[in-house]
């Protein structure tokens, strides 16, 4: 009878001890989660307020008279008609470079 008695305690000893040990670990999860949301929150507000800081400071030269323009050859810059037709290209719509 004391037999079956300890073995019940020290059955409810181990499920406590689990419990405990369960709830340990599901909360440090929860912190972790939160903890890693305010870092994830954090990132992102420096991240807009570095992307509007940068939006406002100008590029360092006048963008005004710029040419840009892009390119796309199906066979590749070295055959004949694309160099050809990119030389064209560049001399009817590039002044000389003034730097």
């Amino acid at each position: 009878m004391f037999a079956s008695r300890s073995d019940g305690v020290a059955e409810r000893r181990r499920t406590v001890v689990i419990r405990a040990q369960t709830n340990r670990i599901r909360n440090l999860l929860i912190v972790s989660e939160i903890a890693l949301g305010f870092v994830i929150l954090i990132g992102a507000g420096l991240m807009v307020r570095t992307l509007m800081q940068l939006h406002r400071i100008g590029p360092g030269f006048d963008p005004n008279h710029t040419l840009t323009f892009q390119l796309s050859f199906n066979v590749g810059y070295d055959s004949i008609p694309e160099r050809t037709e990119f030389e064209t290209l560049w001399e009817e719509n590039c002044p000389p470079c003034q730097a």
